[in-house]
């Protein structure tokens, strides 16, 4: 019966993995200072002002997107000849891929590489690029085009959260699924500010549990190595 029970789980348990929704949130910023509120025992304003929830608020979300990259943005590019180096106009926090369209044929993942490489990647008479990196708000793209026809890149991104300005009716722009998160954090650092030192590592501990819960189950990714891309 055991071994039914655990057969059954290994089935079940894929299939629930991925049943949350990555929608943004709709939760108004006045709800999440109600709920941080309950935290701090304080319903109206008095150690805490509705201003320095809000700051911490905004920490919360850039903190998240950060650990989970839940907010992805894409941007496409048109590549130019003998031309190295492209501005992403996008306020972003990293890139996490680069995929290559050619003006004909298939599109093809490019392999993350490093400025240091360039004009050195160990191959000769390569005609399209195969390799990127990012450096300072650009995105580098070698071996460089020698000619440009409708040769364009998409660069794949983790977005910076937009600041929310109003203590009442800005709404998070971090999926649902982090709603909760969201007000921990700004408790736990609130507690900071009175020096209550174990409430705040407590909620910062509950903090840190939900988004590796839903990092594992929902917007864990598997790590891509040189290994599974092509580069022919």
């Amino acid at each position: 019966m055991k071994r039914f029970a655990l057969i059954l789980c290994l089935f079940l348990i894929p299939g629930m993995a991925f049943a949350a929704s990555q929608d943004t949130s709709n939760f108004l910023t006045a709800d999440v200072i109600t709920q941080i509120r309950y935290y701090l025992n304080e319903p109206v304003e008095d150690t805490w002002s509705d201003t320095e929830l809000l700051g911490w608020i905004n920490d919360a979300q850039m903190d998240i997107v950060s650990r989970s990259q839940c907010l992805e943005a894409q941007e496409n590019i048109d590549l130019a000849a003998e031309t190295l180096e492209y501005s992403i106009t996008t306020t972003y926090i990293a890139v996490t891929a680069v995929t290559y369209s050619p003006t004909s044929g298939v599109t093809k993942g490019l392999v993350r590489g490093h400025p240091s490489q360039v004009g050195h990647t160990g191959k000769t008479g390569v005609a399209a690029p195969n390799r990127w990196y990012e450096w300072k708000g650009d995105v580098g793209i070698y071996p460089v085009l020698s000619s440009r026809s409708t040769e364009e890149i998409a660069v794949f991104l983790v977005e910076e959260p937009q600041v929310l300005t109003s203590t009442t009716v800005s709404q998070l722009v971090v999926p649902k699924i982090y709603d909760r998160a969201t007000v921990l954090y700004s408790a736990a650092q609130a507690f900071l500010k009175t020096g209550q030192y174990a409430k705040s590592g407590r909620l910062l501990a509950e903090y840190y549990a939900e988004l590796e819960r839903f990092r594992q189950d929902y917007v864990m990714r598997p790590r891509v190595t040189k290994d599974t891309i092509r580069n022919d």
